[in-house]
């Protein structure tokens, strides 16, 4: 597992986005923002 910070800051959002992993946005229990939580191990493009 790989936690992410700050997803939703301009220069993160497109990085955040062409992560093709399994992956979960976190930010309601998060801070403003962002947060994020990408299972690495994962199968690609789910």
């Amino acid at each position: 597992m790989i936690v992410f910070d700050d997803i939703r800051v301009m220069h993160m959002v497109d990085t955040w986005r062409r992560i093709a992993r399994p992956k979960m946005d976190l930010s309601s229990f998060g801070h403003w923002s962002g947060t994020g939580l990408i299972d690495w191990n994962g199968e690609p493009g789910r």
